[in-house]
């Protein structure tokens, strides 16, 4: 045998060698790819969960939020009622002797400006 013959053995056998090592390497990419599908799905499917779960909890909010609604749990639970205008007042009015004269008819005998300011110092 030659030289030359010898070698294109040697080179034949390291083709095939390097052809099923590519190979090996080739299926082991092909399966972790295949893992990160799956995982791919997965993460896919909990986002429309999510999705779907964010969109009952705006509903319900919406819900539980409505003006009317919480009107209607004030008057009913608390007896709480709108406020008429008569009863709003200005901090420029609050120096108004006005306010020193007449009592507060929700909480009693306490005129409106003592009850602003002490509702002013617990904020």
């Amino acid at each position: 045998m030659s030289a030359w013959s010898n070698l294109m053995r040697q080179a034949a056998v390291l083709c095939g060698l390097l052809t099923v090592a590519l190979a090996v390497v080739l299926m082991a990419i092909k399966y972790q790819v295949q893992a990160y599908e799956e995982e791919l799905a997965h993460l896919n499917d909990r986002i429309v969960q999510e999705k779907q779960t964010i969109q009952i909890l705006k509903a319900e909010f919406s819900y539980r939020t409505e003006p009317d609604r919480l009107r209607g749990l004030a008057t009913q639970y608390l007896g709480l009622v709108p406020i008429e205008p008569a009863r709003l007042a200005t901090f420029a009015g609050l120096d108004d002797p006005r306010f020193d004269q007449h009592a507060d008819p929700v909480v009693g005998t306490a005129p409106v400006k003592q009850r602003s300011l002490a509702m002013g110092a617990r904020r």
